[in-house]
């Protein structure tokens, strides 16, 4: 499975990423690269929310999940359902 997912930026200095396959699933950040990072464990939480399992081949590239799930934090990821 493959989660296409949509960059834009920068604008007003910062990189706004989304999937569109998650209804809700955006984030920004700083660099392309940070908005790439976010949004790989945006999908990831997204789908664990869902409690959908994940292919073996999809979880191996996104990173692992931080502790105190379903905690935000300011500056990470975030999907807004």
């Amino acid at each position: 499975m493959e989660a296409a997912v949509r960059i834009a930026g920068p604008l007003d200095g910062t990189y706004r990423a989304w999937c569109p396959a998650l209804p809700g699933c955006a984030v920004y950040g700083h660099s392309r690269r940070e908005a790439v990072a976010r949004i790989r464990q945006a999908v990831r939480g997204y789908l664990e929310h869902l409690d959908v399992a994940l292919p073996r081949e999809l979880a191996r590239r996104l990173p692992a999940p931080r502790q105190g799930k379903g905690q935000h934090q300011p500056g990470k990821a975030t999907c807004y359902t």
